[in-house]
């Protein structure tokens, strides 16, 4: 990780506003990646809410949003300059809006396919909380991505669970897939972007 570095340079290398806290460019670029990332997860959410009136998308979007709010908290404590946009399903980082773009088609294709878009998610997001984790010495920072981690485990589990039932009750495939894995439903070019190493993704974000 590289060293904490103050507020001033921070806004010179990094376009983040300058602020009490000092922060490392690696935390500062994860934070603002998973901003954009519990909006992806909400956004898409919401499309198939709407599309295929199942329950389980209305009330893991809810908590989508409480995530969203969570990372905020943590943008403002560190006067980050955070460029989400606020209309749904818009991105600033071009990695994520060509997967939204990506599952919301996936995710129109059945209510099947829908939901292992949600396992994917969450797989994916439960691997980059994982990631920053390791990669952060801040309190307050792994406070808040404990948290978000317990979430999106939570939503694994009734995002599994619901294609469980569909599959439990005829609805759906008796197997998704012969390695028994959702996800895999609708993995194809899709995974290879979604799980990208997290440093990737930070200088990505630097050149914002």
């Amino acid at each position: 990780m590289k060293t904490v570095i103050t507020s001033v340079l921070a806004a010179a290398l990094c376009g983040i506003a300058s602020t009490a806290f000092a922060l490392s460019d690696t935390d500062a670029a994860n934070m603002l990646f998973l901003k954009q990332e519990e909006k992806l997860a909400h956004d898409v959410y919401q499309v198939l809410s709407q599309k295929w009136n199942h329950p389980t998308f209305a009330n893991i979007m809810q908590s989508e949003q409480r995530h969203m709010e969570a990372v905020d908290g943590l943008i403002v404590r560190y006067g980050l300059k955070d460029s989400t946009p606020a209309e749904p399903g818009k991105f600033s980082i071009p990695e994520l809006q060509d997967l939204y773009d990506e599952l919301i088609v996936q995710g129109s294709e059945s209510l099947v396919a829908a939901l292992a878009v949600g396992v994917l998610i969450e797989e994916t997001d439960i691997e980059d909380i994982q990631a920053m984790l390791k990669l952060t010495p801040e309190t307050i920072i792994r406070r808040v991505l404990t948290n978000l981690l317990n979430g999106s485990q939570n939503h694994l589990h009734a995002f599994t669970a619901a294609l469980e039932q569909l599959a439990a009750t005829g609805t759906a495939a008796t197997s998704i897939n012969s390695a028994g894995n959702p996800a895999d439903f609708i993995c194809n070019t899709t995974c290879t972007s979604s799980s990208a190493p997290v440093q990737a993704r930070q200088q990505q974000q630097r050149r914002r």
